[in-house]
């Protein structure tokens, strides 16, 4: 029954549960930030893209008169949000302020001074707008506070226990029963969607070679018949955040088929790492057998699943130090337990390097001692368009683990704890370090060029256009360079006059890159160099060097005339030597 929920009554966690689950009913893309010392002011962003403008909801339990604590409380996520954008380089379009309470005036007078000047749009969530969700979904009050939890896990169970007995006797009635219950679930689950489908005979194949969920699907069941038929069962999340405000719970025995496998199995039990697709039979659900049927009443059917994230006001940044460099941070939480352990998943500030975490706590002589496996994932596909100094830093760190194969693990005040030895791997290493240095001469020309330039997608490189953001670097970097001669084009000087071959010659160019099918200036250059011999095309005269003068110097200048710009200066024939001294001393 549906009535004004007695939100003074209720526990923190209830509140900031219940609303987060009506924020996400209004926004279905929202991500829940799980619960932790430093939520950095957000718990619910939308959308979930941290490249995108995005709103931040911040949800308070307070739902009376706002004490001095409350409000410094306030002031105090408020801090904690802009020093973590500013950090990260978040942008952020709105901040709620959720309570259920209507605040005065004078409190919103109060945090419109706190948040003035950012840049940010202050808009506050109270009590009216809250109840008036409470109307629009009561499902979610009768699921989380009036009992209506229980029953549906109840009829979750019916749904995806798939007698066997019943289905070999007869598939269409039991899929008929399974279409009554999934209509029921729609209906009252406020966070799951569920999806019942008659395979064919041909589908059922399929799914038995390759089986395969619907997409975004935490819970897939199959039920496969003798006769060749079968019954597909997906559950899928009515919005991104559920399986962490409302996780989906059974019981199940699970069953590894292969090695890998096996492995999943073993760290989800030891640490409670998450995984999928595991064969299991469910044990939680009583099987209506038919006593006429030989049928075995375990059936296996297929499980695939995530486990649930647990919440955890511990670990949620951690920092590791490759030996000499410094502290490299990744925030996340832990997102499971086990016999052994926990499991720790994070990602650094660029969301391009994950690390999967697994601690074995050990008894020593005194008190525990800490085992720890590591895994790294980087994502370069992931890297177009952001930040190249975030994107070098996660390429650093990666490449001198993987070089040095020594990392210091520190703790919050960035004091080292312990240090752990990993097998290295130079060739990763060497391979990702000349991705850095390609990061490094495109950072050094976004500095003369003045202007953001987005790291370009790694995964397809240009390799002319790498060639070009080195050389324009180097040049940036020491005023002058020698560099191989290939081919140059320029504007012609005057066909009529004989030129007596060798010449020296000098032009004055624009110095320019191209990154992202975008040109980007950067300033200009003089080239020295020697002609060997002429070639008119096209009105232009293309440079060809004698064998012994392959060699030109480019050296960085001011700007100049438009007019000169590619335009050849003929001269005497120059050395090496000669343009260096002159080089000096310019």
């Amino acid at each position: 029954m549906i009535g004004e929920i007695p939100w003074s009554t209720k526990s923190g966690e209830e509140v900031e549960k219940l609303i987060a689950v009506y924020i996400c009913k209004e926004n279905p893309d929202a991500i829940r930030i799980r619960p932790s010392k430093g939520d950095h002011g957000i718990d619910l962003m939308d959308p979930s893209d941290p490249r995108k403008p995005v709103d931040v909801y911040q949800i308070k339990k307070f739902a009376r008169n706002l004490t001095y604590g409350q409000k410094k409380q306030i002031k105090k996520s408020w801090q904690a949000l802009i020093t973590y954008a500013q950090k990260t380089g978040l942008k952020v379009k709105r901040w709620h302020l959720v309570m259920p309470l209507n605040p005065t005036l004078e409190n919103l007078n109060e945090i419109c001074r706190l948040t003035q000047g950012s840049g940010i749009e202050f808009s506050p969530i109270g009590l009216d707008t809250i109840n008036g969700w409470a109307t629009k979904y009561p499902d979610v009050q009768d699921y989380f506070l009036n009992g209506e939890q229980d029953t549906i896990y109840r009829r979750v169970a019916r749904l995806i226990e798939l007698n066997p007995q019943v289905a070999s006797f007869n598939g269409k009635s039991l899929y008929e029963q399974l279409i009554t219950i999934r209509d029921y679930l729609n209906k009252r689950d406020p966070n799951y969607k569920y999806f019942v489908k008659m395979l064919t005979k041909a589908e059922t194949q399929k799914q038995v070679e390759h089986p395969s969920s619907a997409p975004e699907a935490i819970l897939t069941n199959y039920y496969f018949s003798p006769q060749g038929e079968g019954i597909q069962i997906d559950v899928v999340p009515k919005y991104k955040a559920a399986p962490e405000l409302a996780p989906f719970r059974f019981k199940a025995n699970l069953t590894p088929g292969n090695d890998e496998q096996s492995s999943y199995l073993s760290n989800f039990v030891d640490f409670g790492a998450p995984f999928k697709a595991i064969p299991g039979t469910l044990t939680n659900v009583s099987l209506q057998a038919s006593e006429n049927l030989s049928t075995p009443l375990h059936q296996p059917v297929a499980i695939s699943f995530n486990a649930a994230p647990q919440n955890n006001d511990k670990l949620t940044d951690q920092y590791f130090q490759v030996q000499g460099e410094k502290p490299f941070t990744f925030h996340g939480s832990i997102t499971g337990t086990g016999r052994k352990g926990f499991h720790w998943d994070g990602t650094d500030d660029s969301k391009l390097l994950d690390i999967l975490e697994n601690v074995e706590f050990t008894e020593g002589v005194v008190h525990k001692k800490a085992r720890m496996s590591i895994t790294f994932s980087l994502h370069l596909n992931k890297a177009k368009g952001l930040d190249i100094s975030r994107v070098q830093k996660a390429v650093d760190f990666l490449a001198t683990f993987y070089l040095r194969g020594k990392i210091n693990i520190l703790n919050s005040q960035q004091v080292q704890v312990t240090s752990s030895i990993f097998p290295k791997n130079e060739k990763k290493g060497k391979q990702l370090l000349l991705i850095s240095n390609m990061l490094q001469d495109l950072r050094i020309c976004e500095a003369a060029a003045n202007q953001f330039i987005p790291c370009p997608d790694l995964t397809s490189l240009d390799t002319n256009e790498a060639k070009s953001w080195h050389w324009a670097a180097r040049l940036l970097k020491h005023g002058w360079v020698k560099s191989e001669w290939t081919q140059l084009v320029y504007k012609p000087f005057n066909k009529d006059d004989r030129i007596d071959l060798p010449r020296g010659c000098t032009i004055r160019q624009s110095l320019k890159i191209s990154c992202n099918s975008k040109t980007y200036p950067l300033g200009f250059c003089l080239t020295y160099l020697n002609i060997g011999s002429e070639q008119m095309q096209n009105d232009h005269t293309i440079l060809k060097p004698q064998p012994e003068d392959k060699w030109l110097i480019n050296q960085l200048v001011q700007s100049a005339d438009s007019r000169q710009i590619n335009m050849v200066k003929l001269g005497p024939t120059l050395n090496e030597k000669q343009i260096e001294t002159y080089l000096e001393k310019s």
